[in-house]
């Protein structure tokens, strides 16, 4: 609405203001500059209110396979999309009788977050009894063949909770949430 100055008193004899009685159409979309991105397979987030980054450069599958195979005896790779999560995209490495699980970071926050990582699963593994992955190798340095920083660590055989949900009986997702919370309180035990 637009606001315009009235020209009449109040009865304290106070200036008053007078709200126009038009209403307008009022313009939401914002278009903020684009700025170039300086960081290979960065180029800010996905839109202004939202903190999932973009990614402009997708790691090239071929590249995974040659980082696992580094000294070219493995027999077959097989390299497949998992997921993706605001900051990593989770790769799928079946090589002969290993389950492997890639995760490729964006480089929002080089070297610290993937150090951060590789650390809390390290200490989650000595002081906790949750079932974490073992970390085979990790990278902090985006200067390797896939051009991003990466962790590879063990794949935990089982289900994602949240595709065998609905499935499961209601005693079983009782003994879930009791061992999830035994999970939670050792946390807090060291």
């Amino acid at each position: 609405m637009e606001t315009k100055r009235g020209s009449g008193q109040d009865s304290t004899g106070q200036r008053t203001w007078r709200r126009s009685q038009q209403s307008q159409a009022i313009n939401t979309n914002i278009n903020l500059p684009q700025k170039k991105s300086y960081v290979k397979g960065f180029n800010g987030f996905k839109d202004p209110f939202s903190l999932e980054p973009r990614w402009t450069i997708e790691p090239d599958l071929e590249s995974i396979k040659r980082m696992i195979d580094e000294d070219g005896q493995s027999q077959e790779i097989i390299v497949s999309f998992l997921a993706q999560r605001a900051f990593n995209k989770i790769y799928d490495i079946r090589t002969g009788n290993q389950a492997l699980i890639m995760r490729v970071t964006s480089p929002v926050d080089p070297q610290y977050k993937t150090l951060s990582e590789v650390a809390t699963v390290d200490w989650m593994r000595r002081y906790t009894s949750l079932p974490v992955p073992g970390i085979i190798a990790h990278q902090v340095s985006r200067g390797n063949a896939i051009g991003f920083e990466w962790i590879l660590m063990k794949k935990i055989p089982g289900k994602s909770m949240a595709d065998a949900w609905e499935t499961i009986q209601y005693s079983v997702k009782g003994q879930f949430v009791q061992q999830l919370a035994t999970y939670s309180s050792s946390l807090f035990k060291n």
